[in-house]
């Protein structure tokens, strides 16, 4: 269990915000996320195919971004370590049932915790390898997919949260959450 599990941080469910104190921006503020999902299109302009994400063991993958749009600086963990591993999740709703996609948890037998500066419009990408290729281990766990074989419409929103953390160092990780805009995307259980 990561520390951030142990005090409980994105344990719940909602849409908490971060407001502004004493005329700062709000946490919220400073950064912004993307969901990067190609559609295919065709020469004339058409969606040819929609957004699809496909549960095929073919070890497929999607990017997630992060951007600085402060005009300072920015610390956010890396993911590499106990700290940084969960701090990007996903919201998904299919009609009226929704679920957390999260990472699964991992046991750090090395755990060198650091971070990583986003200079203003600097921008930090994370690779969701969702469909792991046959035998090796899920890092996902959560996505929605349906029966073999079936399509399953829904909406996907990226949700990168980061818990107050202790005075330790000479620079203060940014704390608070960020959710993408929302995306229309296929999961196909191929």
């Amino acid at each position: 269990m990561n520390r951030r599990r142990a005090i409980g941080v994105g344990a719940g469910s909602g849409w908490a915000l971060t407001g502004a104190a004493g005329g700062r921006p709000s946490a919220a503020s400073e950064l912004k996320v993307s969901v990067v999902l190609p559609g295919l299109y065709g020469l004339d302009g058409t969606l040819a195919h929609p957004p699809t994400l496909r549960n095929a063991g073919y070890g497929l993958r999607f990017v997630v971004v992060v951007e600085n749009v402060s005009p300072a600086a920015v610390y956010v963990w890396a993911e590499g370590n106990s700290e940084g591993h969960g701090t990007l999740s996903f919201e998904v709703a299919a009609g009226r049932a929704a679920s957390t996609v999260r990472r699964v948890e991992k046991e750090w037998s090395k755990n060198v915790v650091r971070l990583e500066r986003l200079a203003p419009g600097g921008l930090h990408a994370r690779v969701v390898a969702y469909d792991p290729p046959a035998g090796a281990p899920r890092e996902w766990e959560g996505w929605p997919f349906g029966a073999k074989d079936s399509r399953v419409e829904v909406t996907l929103r990226a949700v990168f949260e980061q818990a107050k953390a202790g005075a330790g160092g000479k620079v203060m990780p940014w704390a608070g959450r960020v959710v993408s805009p929302e995306y229309k995307v296929t999961l196909l259980n191929a």
